[in-house]
């Protein structure tokens, strides 16, 4: 009987330690965040070039490129495989549905049409992600995601607003712990 309420005491005790170090770090920013320089930015459905990409998350890669340049804190990088941190950006919508036609023609009397329709029921708020990029182009994370209604509409951009809060706030933080000695008033040694 002890010795499995001594193992209950035990677990509920790790239990608590577990919950309290991961509600610490859950408000951390990761200290990638802060060191890497070169980004991209693609939606959930592919990069800006890909034709199957919804318009509205096409513009909401765009906006957010626009965002990253002015903020100056990262460099966008032209291809994927260049970045250190992958943006991933959703806009969010109740559905939504794209569809086109297309012509075969061929030398053995085949032709014909083909028709393709592609549907998403998708969510309501907007969603940002970042994911570190591995070298082999696999994506670790996400280790900073929000989602919000609106969150992606320019010009605030609430998403992208607490990101930019968050890592200058962290950044702050970091270089006050790694800033000069106290110096000491004359008189006081």
């Amino acid at each position: 009987m002890r010795s499995s309420l001594s193992g209950v005491v035990v677990v509920t005790i790790i239990g608590v330690a577990l919950a309290q170090g991961q509600s610490k770090k859950k408000d951390e920013v990761p200290k990638v965040l802060l060191t890497s320089r070169y980004v991209y930015v693609e939606a959930v459905d592919g990069d800006v070039l890909n034709p199957r990409v919804l318009p509205e998350n096409r513009k909401a890669i765009t906006d957010l490129q626009y965002a990253l340049q002015d903020w100056k804190r990262y460099n966008i990088t032209a291809k994927r495989r260049e970045a250190e941190i992958l943006f991933v950006v959703c806009k969010g919508s109740l559905a939504s549905v794209k569809g086109g036609v297309g012509a075969q023609g061929g030398t053995n009397q085949r032709t014909g049409a083909n028709a393709s329709v592609d549907a998403q029921v998708g969510i309501l708020d907007d969603r940002l992600e970042v994911y570190i990029l591995n070298p082999d182009e696999s994506l670790m994370g996400p280790i900073w995601r929000h989602s919000l209604k609106d969150g992606l509409d320019p010009p605030e951009m609430p998403l992208f607003a607490q990101f930019k809060k968050a890592i200058d706030t962290a950044a702050k933080q970091a270089a006050s712990k790694a800033g000069s000695p106290k110096i000491r008033p004359l008189g006081t040694w």
